[in-house]
């Protein structure tokens, strides 16, 4: 008995880990589904892949450093079939050598770079405002193959328009910048800018 249960179970994970988040939305998933994957462990960067790859409209991503070279081409692979791409990446990483920043943007993807006074950390992607991808991942092979990372699939409305009015901000550069401590203590922040 025992040894049936382990197999139901070692299979059920096979599935969740080879079928897209799409695909398992498309049947009877919950509208409100959460996916969260590991690297290297499991196919992090396989899966983000895949969900460019079935973008039909639109992919915002928000990212701090964006080195790989599979998917800065699935981003042009989905300019080219009509989907509108926008990425915000920070500014100091994007002039590294092996940034994909002036790839996308000479390719047709559209391009702002981030030059606050602190980093651009986010790592967030919107698809077809269905879906996000966010987490501690960066599109870097090193966030695959080697990083200790983790990758969240969400498909709740209410986290796509919030991820969307971020997005939004810092595509007008309408977003506070920098913040100080009221009280050290509390935590409390003013000063937002």
């Amino acid at each position: 008995m025992a040894h049936k249960f382990v197999s139901v179970i070692a299979v059920l994970a096979l599935a969740f880990l080879f079928f897209p988040v799409s695909q398992l939305m498309a049947d009877d998933a919950s509208p409100d589904e959460v996916i969260v994957r590991f690297s290297p462990a499991d196919e992090c960067g396989k899966m983000i892949l895949d969900e460019i790859n079935r973008a039909e409209k639109s992919i915002e991503l928000a990212m701090y450093y964006f080195t790989s070279r599979t998917l800065s081409r699935a981003l042009i692979s989905a300019v080219k079939r009509g989907v509108k791409v926008r990425a915000f990446l920070d500014g100091e990483s994007a002039r590294e050598y092996y940034s994909k920043a002036t790839f996308l943007k000479k390719n047709g993807a559209l391009v702002k770079l981030e030059n606050g006074k602190g980093l651009m950390h986010n790592k967030f992607c919107i698809i077809d405002d269905t879906l996000v991808i966010t987490g501690s991942y960066n599109w870097t092979t090193s966030a695959d193959l080697r990083n200790d990372e983790n990758v969240i699939f969400i498909t709740s409305i209410d986290a796509v328009k919030t991820y969307r009015i971020q997005f939004e901000k810092y595509w007008q550069g309408n977003y506070p910048d920098e913040a100080y401590y009221i009280n050290k203590n509390t935590l409390e922040k003013a000063g937002v800018r």
